[in-house]
């Protein structure tokens, strides 16, 4: 299964997706995909879980982002629980970092320096340093936000955001589509 796919400045195609229940990547090297060592997942219950990946992002500096989720069955009802992950290759190995509980990222972008964009519901959070900054967005016209993707032009620092202002209002108009500007 492949969930995401992401060009780099150089000209370069990934892919990631996951098999067998394991993150995969792989790199295009303008006649076949060559695959990329899969990244070490801790285990954070037991022995048991999957993980699925939803996003890649590509630095300018050759870095390789992939967002995931862990899955497993936890609890005396067997629920299930989640857990994020973000991966970074760096051409030789992965740096792999189980996200809490609460942390609903939904999208990355590359900051083009070496660190990472990424999304929450409500805010945009930047990594760099190994640290997170939250960078709150404003609310829309109809007093609501949702940061669903973002995107960044290789070589230029100003991230982009899309999503939806919303209302719990029962007149219309109900949403809208947003779009948000960061410059850092």
């Amino acid at each position: 299964h492949i969930g995401a796919l992401e060009g780099a400045e150089s000209g370069a195609l990934w892919i990631a997706g996951e098999k067998d229940g394991h993150p995969a990547l792989a790199r295009w090297t303008g006649r076949e995909w060559r695959p990329v060592p899969r990244p070490p997942i801790p285990r954070v219950y037991k022995d048991q879980g999957e993980t699925s990946v939803s996003d890649i992002a590509v630095g300018d500096q050759g870095e390789v982002w992939v967002l995931g989720t862990m899955y497993w069955i936890c609890g005396e009802e067997e629920m299930t629980c989640i857990r994020p992950v973000l991966m970074k290759w760096d051409g030789v190995r992965w740096t792999v970092k189980v996200m809490p509980e609460r942390s609903p990222i939904r999208s990355i972008v590359s900051d083009g320096a070496g660190g990472l964009w990424a999304t929450t519901p409500r805010n945009l959070a930047h990594f760099t340093g190994g640290e997170w900054e939250n960078h709150p967005i404003t609310r829309g016209p109809l007093g609501g936000r949702t940061v669903a993707q973002l995107a960044r032009r290789p070589g230029a620092s100003t991230v982009w955001a899309v999503g939806q202002d919303g209302t719990e209002d029962e007149k219309m108009p109900f949403s809208n589509g947003a779009i948000w500007k960061m410059d850092p």
